[in-house]
């Protein structure tokens, strides 16, 4: 018989953790209420957060807690199991008992974990309800945390970053169309609603546009909360335009912090290297030649210009490509899920390429009739970000 574990948590929070963050991502990830997991971190004594687990299963248990917070660790449950074997007639007993009625529809016909009558996976149905799925625990305890699995939703444990094939590239738009049209109206206006906050907000001098960067990584990551809700069976809704205020949004915000010191770095560091090329070309007049200018836009100088760009800019557009998601979804801190999201991208070249092609060709042709077109290409694309997210960083095995 192989050993079986179980993750115990012991009252312990990760070092700099704040008991308020930890219980809202806990909440958050395990679909269960604020006070439940107040409950829980409030515990004097030991709690079996999950039983009957291989080695493998309980070693990701605990990096998923352990990223959300919680210090845990895992016991041998070898001590707790009976040693002596059952006799034949029991083992035969054991076998006949049928399993429990579908906790979808109620069905009685339910074989191998398979709902015979409505066709659900009852494993897969309670890891999306979140709804317990130990059968054997012990009395309720009022300070556990609720016994689905803890894994990130019906796709399993973070394994990433992978590297998936090309034509995957595609496959994140198409995805994402999906999205988009199972609550388009609640999709657009999302992001309408979001562009006239940032055009009243860009109206005030500097500060403005400040705040629109600040904050565009909060707002991102509420479109991928309501991407992940879709993914779960709910719906998008409006209000998902605001979820990343209430989600990690310190960490958002640090994203967005991060990442517009990035560019005013490179700002300075072009308007430096562009500065000393018009100082060396002269007098007033000669900078005035459109010859002159010419051939200095095409100077090996100005071609390294260009170069140094873009190896600045293409990193930091990738650290912060995937970092909302990654931030809002599995509470990473923000230095840590921009360097994953660079790891991501980098191993993911040529899926970015067919993507970004195919994006190129779809904004083209929704900015044809007035730009109306663009109403739906935004909203799909920024659902294809949390496919790709969930395609590069999570295990799909069914």
């Amino acid at each position: 018989m192989n050993e079986v574990f179980k993750v115990v948590f012991f009252g312990q929070l990760q070092s700099g953790a704040e008991a308020e963050q930890v219980v809202v991502a806990f909440s958050e990830r395990f679909k269960v209420d604020e006070e439940t997991a107040q409950n829980l971190l409030k515990t004097d004594r030991e709690v079996d957060l999950k039983k009957n687990l291989t080695r493998e299963q309980a070693e990701q248990y605990q990096a998923v807690l352990e990223r959300t917070g919680l210090v845990v660790r895992i016991d041998s449950m070898a001590d707790q199991m009976s040693l002596e074997p059952m006799d034949a007639g029991e083992a035969e007993e054991k076998e006949k008992q049928p399993e429990p009625p579908c906790p979808k529809c109620g069905a009685d016909r339910v074989e191998d974990g398979t709902c015979l009558e409505c066709g659900v996976v009852v494993s897969k149905y309670l890891a999306i309800q979140a709804k317990a799925e130990d059968a054997e625990t012990d009395d309720a305890d009022p300070y556990a945390a609720p016994q689905a699995d803890l894994v990130d939703h019906e796709q399993g444990e973070m394994t990433g970053p992978n590297s998936v094939p090309a034509g995957h590239g595609w496959a994140w738009i198409v995805k994402g169309w999906w999205h988009f049209k199972q609550s388009p109206l609640a999709w657009v206006l999302a992001l309408v609603i979001w562009f006239v906050i940032a055009i009243l907000a860009n109206l005030v001098p500097i500060l403005g546009g400040i705040l629109t960067n600040l904050f565009a990584p909060v707002i991102m990551g509420g479109f991928m909360l309501g991407a992940r809700a879709q993914d779960e069976g709910d719906k998008f809704e409006i209000g998902h335009l605001f979820a990343g205020f209430s989600n990690n949004m310190g960490q958002l915000i640090l994203v967005g912090v991060i990442y517009m010191a990035g560019f005013l770095l490179l700002g300075v560091i072009v308007a430096l290297f562009a500065g000393g090329m018009f100082a060396a070309m002269g007098d007033l007049e000669m900078m005035q030649n459109p010859e002159a200018m010419a051939a200095m836009m095409l100077s090996p100088t100005m071609l390294l210009l260009f170069l140094l760009v873009m190896a600045l800019a293409i990193p930091l557009m990738m650290a912060y490509w995937f970092a909302p998601a990654l931030v809002v979804l599995d509470g990473m801190k923000a230095i840590d899920a921009m360097k994953l999201s660079i790891r991501g991208c980098l191993k993911n070249v040529l899926p970015f390429l067919v993507y970004g092609i195919v994006g190129i060709v779809l904004f083209i042709l929704g900015a044809i009739p007035f730009g109306l077109g663009l109403l739906v290409v935004l909203p799909m694309m920024v659902a294809s970000i949390y496919v790709g997210y969930r395609d590069i960083y999570f295990n799909k095995s069914r």
